[in-house]
């Protein structure tokens, strides 16, 4: 089996130590500098105060960071174990308490919306890089048909007992998909010169994917440890 910090587990080796507590604050101040730029506009979205936005940001982080510890936790000792049953109910539950049940659907479309934006803040600083930024009604037009598109046929999720390749695979061939999917939409929202930019960004993407794709299968090849015979 594996540890949380990726360290196999075996009759011969000891799990690894549980994070100190530098580190744990450290894990926690990543994760909420990061809901802070995921969420940088939840508080407008919702109609939320600066604080209440604030607190909700605090109330996502300690959720992520708990899950994370959860996770950390139910691979020690190498057996991965299904999160347990309610708890998304109960993580919305915690936000509904905190922002008004009235605003807990809304809250919900966001997140649905969260992959989308991500995506769109990336094109969003490839194109600030060489002077072509969007404009307010352009990302809100690219977060619209990103995540239409994404509902529309979503991500394979894991399945318990499939093997990680078949997953792999799975997911591969979603991402190609959703790539050519992605970008016939996003032809219709930029202008000649942000397109050509995006372009080169998905090409970019494209030679990220298969350079991590050489690196798997190279990984894979020598866990195989197998002894390959010389030519003659």
């Amino acid at each position: 089996g594996i540890d949380g910090a990726g360290v196999p587990v075996g009759p011969t080796t000891m799990p690894a130590p549980e994070p100190s507590e530098a580190f744990r604050k450290m894990m926690r101040s990543q994760v909420r500098a990061q809901n802070k730029r995921m969420y940088s506009d939840i508080g407008t979205r919702l109609g939320l105060t600066a604080d209440d936005a604030s607190k909700l940001i605090d109330l996502l982080t300690d959720q992520q960071v708990d899950g994370m510890n959860a996770a950390r936790h139910r691979m020690r000792g190498g057996e991965i174990t299904p999160i347990p049953n309610g708890l998304r109910q109960k993580q919305l539950a915690e936000v509904a308490d905190l922002i008004g049940h009235d605003k807990i659907e809304l809250f919900k479309d966001y997140q649905e919306t969260l992959p989308a934006r991500q995506e769109v803040s990336l094109i969003s600083r490839q194109l600030e890089g060489v002077d072509l930024s969007l404009s307010d009604s352009q990302q809100q037009r690219l977060v619209a048909a990103l995540a239409e598109e994404r509902k529309r046929l979503p991500a394979p999720e894991y399945i318990p007992g499939t093997s990680r390749e078949h997953h792999f695979e799975a997911m591969k061939a979603w991402q190609d998909d959703y790539a050519e999917r992605s970008a016939t939409r996003v032809r219709g929202i930029l202008n000649p010169e942000q397109l050509a930019s995006y372009n080169e960004y998905q090409e970019w993407s494209r030679e990220m994917r298969s350079q991590l794709e050489t690196r798997r299968a190279l990984r894979a090849a020598e866990g195989t440890n197998l002894t390959v015979p010389l030519a003659d």
